[in-house]
């Protein structure tokens, strides 16, 4: 076989003959922009077949090609079909006498008013850009346990320090956390390290995940043994890993564009028509990698604490804010004005909060109570109410009055001993299914039924009916 080799172009011929033969060839190909490039250069002497869609297919040398028609070239290894055959895959059989390679900086992708502005090594070479700094961003984003002022960090490692955890900013070394030009305070977040299947997470801890590439946060207390792809139990907040794995994916498609290129191109002809179309296939794989590898970086640009929630702002995926007592973090990009309360937006990642109690003993009649010591935040199921240890329910044995006081639904006898619990900060309790079992729920309970049940009388003028209260009447 003949090697020519130049700057741009290697051509790799078989002479035909006895020593150097040419190699029969078959196989399936599939029509785009009404063409297919063999994977070599055909013989002329001997033809090119092909079969394939119930047609019987003849070759023609010159004109259009029609419904069982196609033209050869047999410089290019090309070979035309009508438009109606676009899209189908069919088998071409030959004998090949080798192929010319062009490199791929010879190979436009864009150009302006005939002066190429991008070649399908400047994609290549994008790409593998790309790649690195999604590989730099699944790498940094590793907790580095207790600061230590003589180790150097990477930007976006996380420290813990003076009980806060902090995530460097810059590349640092020396510079305490409490620098907020090189560091930034992740408050409230309670960062466990390394998921351990045999460690108990309490609500609010954050782990990370298969070699550093995942963070979750556990959704619940007393956390033991539960997967992270558990969702009930564990929530996954950043994972740079799917967004490697698109640009690995669209790298792998752009070399595959760049050989389809380099094997449609038999010299530095590159005005013809199959060439600049493969520099196009290639061009949107390169683009495509190019979105992915943007994809990976924005990640990690955007994991960073933007403090206090402004109305004015437009917050990126991954952005984290103060707002009402608690951390909350983007879920997807929004305009200015969309409140942290917005679930299709934010996501609460930790709380500020103070449970707080106060008890009264009960003057006759008594309906209305006052909190000396504190306040709740009305209508997020922040406040309980007991009455005489049984507890109470919003809209039915209580209303919330104001901030700082509630009415029970009917009076009480003088001695008993109310007592309400209240969280103040933006934690919202959940009640659980206990409505289930008032009267017409799915799962009514008859009080008579229940152990030492007794009517209650104790001679006041009228029952309690709304109020739920357990008397000791053995007086």
């Amino acid at each position: 076989m003949q090697i020519e080799n130049s700057k741009s172009v290697i051509s790799k011929l078989r002479k035909g003959d006895s020593n150097d033969p040419f190699v029969s060839l078959s196989e399936q190909q599939t029509i785009y922009n009404q063409k297919v490039v063999l994977s070599e250069v055909p013989s002329k002497f001997d033809r090119v077949t092909v079969t394939g869609d119930g047609i019987t297919w003849n070759e023609i040398d010159l004109g259009i090609p029609g419904t069982n028609t196609y033209v050869v070239d047999y410089n290019l290894g090309v070979v035309s079909f009508s438009q109606a055959h676009e899209g189908k895959t069919l088998t071409f059989s030959f004998k090949g006498r080798g192929a010319n390679y062009l490199a791929a900086r010879r190979i436009w992708t864009r150009e302006e008013n005939g002066e190429v502005t991008e070649t399908l090594q400047t994609l290549v070479d994008t790409t593998e850009v790309a790649r690195e700094e999604a590989d730099l961003a699944a790498t940094s984003l590793n907790h580095k346990g207790s600061y230590n002022s003589t180790t150097q960090y990477k930007r976006r490692n996380i420290v813990n320090y003076a009980g806060n955890s902090y995530m460097a900013l810059v590349d640092v070394k020396g510079a305490s956390p409490t620098d907020e030009t090189k560091w930034k305070k992740l408050s409230g977040f309670a960062f466990k390290n390394t998921y351990l299947n045999t460690t108990s997470y309490e609500t609010g801890d954050y782990v990370q995940f298969a070699q550093n590439e995942q963070l979750y946060m556990s959704l619940v207390d007393n956390n033991i043994g539960n997967p992270v792809t558990d969702t009930s139990k564990w929530k996954l907040v950043v994972s740079v890993k799917e967004a490697m794995d698109g640009v690995r994916d669209a790298t792998a498609d752009a070399r595959v564009a760049e050989d389809a290129a380099i094997d449609a191109t038999v010299n530095a002809n590159l005005a013809t028509e199959n060439a600049n179309s493969k520099a196009t296939f290639a061009q949107l794989q390169g683009d495509h990698a190019k979105t992915q590898g943007d994809f990976a970086k924005g990640i990690g640009d955007n994991l960073q604490h933007k403090g206090d929630y402004s109305n004015s702002t437009a917050y990126k995926k991954g952005n984290v804010v103060w707002y009402s007592g608690a951390t909350w973090m983007c879920i997807q990009d929004t305009s200015a004005g969309v409140l942290p309360t917005q679930a299709s937006y934010w996501r609460v990642i930790s709380n500020e909060t103070t449970l707080n109690a106060q008890n009264w003993t009960a003057t006759a009649n008594q309906t209305v109570f006052t909190i000396a010591n504190g306040n709740y935040i009305m209508g997020g199921k922040h406040l309980k109410v007991w009455v005489g240890g049984v507890q109470q329910y919003v809209g039915q044995g209580f209303t919330e009055t104001t901030d700082t006081s509630f009415t029970l639904s009917e009076g009480v006898p003088a001695g008993v001993v109310v007592r309400a619990e209240w969280f103040e900060g933006a934690i919202t309790i959940y009640r659980g299914h206990t409505s289930s079992h008032y009267l017409g729920g799915n799962d009514e309970l008859d009080a008579s039924k229940l152990k030492n049940y007794q009517p209650y009388h104790v001679g006041l003028s009228a029952p309690v009916n709304k109020l739920s209260m357990w008397i000791d009447t053995s007086s």
